[in-house]
């Protein structure tokens, strides 16, 4: 898989994202992909991939990959992403 550079500026989970943000795609929507940060009463420490991509703006969390409907959708919903899939390779290069 290629990494993508994004040639934009935005804001996103009141960040602003910089000219060269790199797109991230999160597989796998467990407790350390960002449900270990869904639960803030646990630390105020960042303890999740999907915390640590949001919190540094050099990174855009664009999509996630989980098998399970449930945990996907809600995943999405949690760190606002737009794009999820059952599988890797419904993934676009």
């Amino acid at each position: 898989m290629k990494i993508r550079i994004s040639k934009r500026s935005t804001k996103m989970y009141g960040k602003s994202l910089s000219d060269n943000t790199l797109k991230a795609v999160i597989i796998g929507c467990g407790r350390i992909a960002g449900g270990y940060d869904e639960e803030k009463h646990i630390s105020s420490s960042i303890l999740s991939h999907a915390g640590a991509y949001i919190k540094n703006n050099k990174f855009e969390l664009i999509a996630c990959v989980e098998p399970v409907d449930s945990r996907r959708k809600s995943f999405m919903e949690h760190w606002q992403i737009e794009k999820g899939f059952a599988k890797l390779s419904e993934l676009s290069p």
